[in-house]
């Protein structure tokens, strides 16, 4: 039996890039997996998670 898996990188809005990694029919949003798909909305279309995703701590000066 062949798996089908692929990852990528995306650039999140705030400019952190973001890894999604699908994985025969399980779609990860770096540690958030995807439950929901395709709600549509005024401003395009949302996909439910199961975490908050929270940009990376901006390093101290």
């Amino acid at each position: 039996m062949q798996h089908a898996f692929f990852s990528m990188r995306y650039a999140s809005m705030q400019g952190a890039s973001i890894k999604i990694i699908v994985k025969e029919e399980k779609v990860m949003v770096g540690k958030a997996t995807v439950v929901k798909t395709a709600f549509m909305a005024s401003s395009g279309v949302i996909d439910v998670i199961d975490a908050v995703i929270m940009p990376p701590a901006k390093k101290k000066k």
